[in-house]
C-alpha cells in the first residue's frame, strides 16, 4: 500500500517558519503518517491530501472589506494559501482539509460569490472572541448542529472571524448539502455561525471546521 502524502502549510513571519507540535501529531493521528512542510504551490503536486491551519486572522482585504477589527493578518500567508489552494485543484489532489482559519481560506475561495449569495463574512463575533472566552484550548464549549443527522456535538471553536450564513439557506437542499455544521451562539440576527464544511470541487474533497481538532484527545 502507497503511503499518504499530507501536506501542511506552516505559518510564518520576518524570520521563522513555524507549526503547532499539536497539528504534526493530529496529522499522523488522523492520516498515519508525518506531514511534509509546503512552503510553495510547485510542492502541492502529488500530495493526497492538503491541510489549511489555523493562524493568525485572514487579512479582511481578501473579501473585500477595510480592517476595522481583526487582529494581526499575514497577507503574504494567505496569499500563498489561496495559490495553494489553486494549485490543488488544478492538479486534483483528493483532499483539501481547513482548520478554524484553514476553513475561512476555502469560504474566501469557493463560497463567498455570486453562486452562494446567502453566505457572508464578519471580522468581530464577540460571543466567539478568543480573547474573551478564557477556557482552556481543549474544553468543548461551542454548541454544533450537524444539518444532514440533527445530531448536536461541542468543539473547541476558538475564533472571533466568521463565515455566517442565512438561517434561510439551511432549508434549502443546495446549501444544506455543503454545511454539515453550524451554530447559533454570537451570531447576528438571522444568520448562523457556520462550523463546519463539506463539498466537492471538480475531483477534489473540501472539508473545513471552524472549531481545533488538533487541540482535542479524541
Amino acid at each position: 500500500m502507497t503511503e499518504l502524502k499530507v501536506g501542511i502549510i506552516p505559518s510564518e513571519n520576518d524570520t521563522q517558519y513555524c507549526l503547532n507540535k499539536t497539528y504534526v501529531n493530529w496529522v499522523n493521528l488522523a492520516y498515519g503518517v508525518w506531514p511534509i512542510l509546503i512552503f510553495a504551490p510547485s510542492q502541492v503536486a502529488g500530495l493526497d491530501v492538503l491541510v489549511l491551519p489555523g493562524g493568525v486572522d485572514i487579512d479582511p482585504t481578501l473579501f473585500g472589506d477595510d480592517n476595522y477589527a481583526s487582529y494581526s493578518v499575514n497577507t503574504d500567508q494567505d496569499i500563498l494559501c489561496g495559490d495553494c489552494i489553486d494549485e490543488a485543484i488544478a492538479v486534483n489532489v483528493p483532499q483539501i482539509y481547513g482548520i478554524c482559519k484553514g476553513l475561512q481560506y476555502l469560504a474566501y475561495k469557493f463560497l463567498l460569490n455570486k453562486d452562494f449569495p446567502k453566505f457572508t463574512y464578519s471580522q468581530s463575533l464577540a460571543a466567539h472572541n478568543q480573547g474573551d472566552l478564557r477556557v482552556p484550548r481543549t474544553s468543548c464549549s461551542h454548541r454544533v448542529v450537524d444539518t444532514t443527522t440533527g445530531i448536536v456535538k461541542y468543539v473547541n471553536s476558538m475564533h472571533h472571524q466568521a463565515l455566517l450564513v442565512d438561517k434561510t439557506a439551511l432549508k434549502e437542499g443546495k446549501y444544506l448539502k455543503i454545511i454539515s455544521h453550524y451554530t447559533f451562539f454570537g451570531a447576528p440576527e438571522g444568520t448562523a455561525v457556520v462550523e463546519g464544511i463539506d463539498f466537492k470541487v471538480g475531483r477534489t474533497q473540501i472539508t473545513g471546521v471552524q472549531w481545533h481538532p488538533e487541540e482535542l484527545s479524541e
